[in-house]
């Protein structure tokens, strides 16, 4: 048992199993005391029974032997029954049969004699049998004396007493005992087993769920408690278990949280602070951090007051007039325009609102508080402030160019509307002279022809003037175009072209125009005359390296260089405004128009000068890979030479008559339409009745009905292989730009002469 007890060196620190086992043996040892208690005398008594008994079939022998040989006194035959009684049992001590009158017969191992006796042997009480334990003097030791009356024919003749010995008893007895005790080792190590076995049945799943819960206790939600008992244990331990699962997914749903609330925090691009209810900074985010300028461990446990102070800032006043004190201590508020101070004593405005967290009862936990870094709007509304001061300078000086340009315009059209007039007029008073009359006529055409480079320098500088692009060699352009500008001058111009240069699509008279406007500005700028260096290059620009041209790519570039007098640099910004210039000649549109020429074929113009050192206009024109080219050839057309049938649209009555006019003089025979519908149906008339129009004009824009673009996609229809021209005063327009996209042949712009009639239908091979 003490092996039992201590081979566990765990068993003493097992409180629930030392306890249980303790209590289950006391309960064993006090069964088992209460056992014995009961059956101890019960046992000693059933001895005591027996030999009463023994005694009582002893006495009842004598008394049938016997009772005839006393009252005859025939005492021989008595002696001779008691003594073989006494041999035949080792336990009979004595047999002792008294008269009333004290005479007596005892018998004992060693024989029998004669006495009379008293005392004991005449009982004065009842004559009833009776038995006792005693020390007798016949024998000298302890005895189970037995006395039983002896009556013969309802005489009381005396007694009858047996004394039997106690050895056996003894014997017996100590047996009990014995026994007895046995059971009770045997019981109590049964029990004890028992009592440890149950008592580990019991204490074994609760240790484990106590060890398991130790580990939950620590943080370990992934213990398990394994109870296989069958019973309200392994009950226990499911459900324990199914609480640990419970908890073990409640905290992961809350790290999960925790961790989705910090990630928002975190990446939380405007500042959040968490304070105390006693105005401690708690949490901060790394917004406020890089904004302030801390390190978390820096700011954590200062004041609010700190970056943030209610004392003199009364002037910080909400939309309803509240201070930012009595804000605070109302429990929030919202979009309040104050400031921080950063960790170098930078104020910092902020957006700030602010709200108290409570508990369930009311109480203040701290102050959720969230700031807007107002930095960035305060700098775009200065620069705001800024770029609209600027945009109304701008303005003011668009209002300036724009009256200047009106300045200019009327007194350049009101000049050469002099000269058509005063000419008109002369040759009108020389009619009756015909050479002169028609120099006069020749005049007054030249002034007008001044006017339309006006009125197509106008178009060209605003959002018209789109080019009537075709793939080109520039070299040739730009060297006759520089000779035509210098004719007459005492300055000459050098050309240097790279070998590999690469064609571009441009409107040929357009850049041609460019080259003039810039190299007549050179020629003006080197009043004794000098070098005009143009060169021509390829040029590779990467995306974004000219804000100008974002998407960059191929481009052609034209350096023009003059070692003039060079531009002012207060005048450099303005060179390319209409009717700006800073010569005592000139109109002050040539660089406007360029500029606009230029860009409207996708590319840039930049001037560089300096002082007495000369200008650098650059160009970049997109580059084309193609290797097609159209040539351009020269081609005689004799008037009159090929008689055609022509359709003509247009909405002005004098345009028609003049244009009719115009026609018929070179000998060709024309049908006038006021708009397109009636042209269409013109056009499908002759050819029903086999006498096609040869070539259809085309007025592009007609008021109040159908105009050019749309007739010409129906008569198409009709006839997809009609020659067409378009014919516009609107340079602007994409289909002018672009006539071939829509079905046209040729443009014929307006104003036009009859040599530009007669070179448009040689274009077309109808002349």
């Amino acid at each position: 048992m003490s092996a039992l007890l201590t081979s566990d060196s765990k068993f003493w620190k097992n409180r629930i199993l030392l306890r249980t086992t303790v209590l289950s043996w006391a309960l064993v040892i006090a069964t088992l005391g209460l056992f014995v208690v009961y059956t101890l005398p019960y046992q000693k008594k059933a001895l005591v029974e027996r030999m009463v008994s023994e005694t009582r079939n002893i006495v009842t022998s004598i008394d049938q032997v016997t009772a005839t040989a006393l009252i005859t006194e025939d005492y021989g035959t008595v002696v001779d029954h008691c003594t073989r009684v006494v041999k035949e049992s080792s336990s009979i001590l004595y047999v002792v049969l008294t008269r009333n009158d004290g005479f007596s017969l005892v018998h004992t191992p060693k024989g029998w004699e004669q006495q009379q006796l008293s005392g004991i042997w005449l009982p004065s009480s009842a004559r009833v049998a009776k038995s006792d334990f005693l020390k007798n003097d016949l024998v000298g030791k302890d005895v189970f004396h037995y006395s039983h009356p002896f009556h013969y024919s309802g005489i009381d003749w005396g007694w009858i007493h047996i004394g039997l010995s106690l050895e056996k008893y003894h014997a017996e007895l100590r047996n009990l005992y014995i026994r007895t005790l046995w059971l009770a080792i045997l019981c109590i190590t049964a029990g004890l087993a028992a009592s440890l076995f149950f008592a580990r049945k019991l204490s074994d799943p609760i240790k484990i769920l106590d060890t398991v819960t130790q580990r939950v206790a620590a943080g370990d939600l992934t213990a398990r408690a394994e109870v296989k008992t069958g019973d309200e244990l392994e009950s226990l331990g499911n459900s324990f278990n199914k609480m640990t699962e419970a908890l073990g997914r409640s905290r992961e749903e809350f790290v999960a949280s925790q961790e989705y609330t910090n990630n928002i925090i975190t990446s939380m691009n405007d500042m959040l602070m968490v304070v105390s209810p006693a105005g401690v900074i708690n949490k901060v985010n790394r917004a406020a951090l890089d904004l302030l300028g801390y390190a978390e461990g820096e700011l954590l446990g200062k004041p609010i007051e700190s970056i943030l102070t209610c004392e003199g800032q009364d002037q910080e006043k909400s939309a309803s007039g509240e201070s930012l004190c009595e804000l605070i201590e109302r429990g929030s508020l919202r979009n309040l325009e104050t400031f921080y101070i950063s960790r170098d004593g930078r104020k910092i405005p902020v957006l700030f609102s602010g709200s108290v967290m409570r508990d369930s009862g009311g109480n203040a936990l701290g102050m959720v508080c969230m700031a807007l870094d107002l930095t960035k709007r305060k700098e775009t509304e200065d620069a705001l402030k800024k770029a609209k001061i600027e945009e109304e300078r701008l303005k003011t000086q668009k209002l300036e160019s724009i009256g200047t340009l009106a300045g200019g315009i009327a007194h350049d059209f009101n000049n050469l509307l002099q000269g058509v007039f005063g000419y008109i007029s002369m040759a009108k008073m020389t009619i009756d002279q015909k050479e002169k009359s028609l120099s006069m006529l020749d005049q007054a055409e030249k002034a007008l022809n001044l006017s339309v480079n006006l009125t197509t320098q106008l178009l060209t500088f605003s959002k018209g003037g789109k080019p009537v692009k075709k793939l080109i060699r520039i070299e040739p352009i730009i060297k006759n175009a520089a000779k035509f500008a210098l004719s007459g001058s005492h300055t000459d111009y050098r050309l240097e072209t790279a070998s590999d240069l690469c064609p571009v699509e441009a409107d040929e008279g357009q850049l041609s125009q460019v080259i003039q406007n810039i190299v007549l500005n050179a020629n003006e700028a080197m009043a004794d005359g000098g070098i005009v260096r143009i060169s021509l290059a390829n040029v590779d620009i990467a995306r974004g390296m000219i804000a100008s041209l974002p998407e960059g790519g191929r481009f052609v570039r034209i350096d023009i260089r003059d070692s003039g007098t060079g531009i002012p640099e207060q005048s450099l910004s303005k060179i390319f405004d209409p009717y700006f210039t800073t010569k005592k000649k000139g109109s002050g549109l040539g660089l406007a128009t360029s500029y606009s020429i230029i860009k409207n074929h996708g590319g840039l113009i930049e001037v560089k000068s300096e002082p007495n050192t000369g200008t650098t206009f650059v160009i970049y024109l997109p580059a084309s890979g193609s290797a097609e080219m159209e040539a351009t050839a020269a081609v005689a057309h004799a008037a009159g030479t090929k008689k055609i049938r022509i359709l003509l649209m247009d909405d002005e009555e004098i345009v028609r008559n003049v244009a009719q006019e115009m026609f018929a003089a070179l000998g060709h025979g024309v049908v006038c339409a006021e708009d397109g519908s009636k042209a269409i149906e013109q056009f499908r008339q002759a050819t029903e009745e086999g006498t096609p129009f040869d070539l259809v004009v085309l007025d592009l824009t007609v008021k109040g009905g159908m105009g050019g673009e749309e007739a010409i996609r129906r008569i198409l229809e009709i006839d997809p292989h009609v020659k067409a021209v378009v014919s516009s005063g609107y340079a602007d327009n994409p289909v002018v730009a672009d006539f071939r996209a829509y079905g046209f042949s040729a443009v014929l712009s307006k104003p036009y002469r009859l040599d530009t009639i007669t070179n448009c239908l040689g274009s077309i091979g109808l002349s």
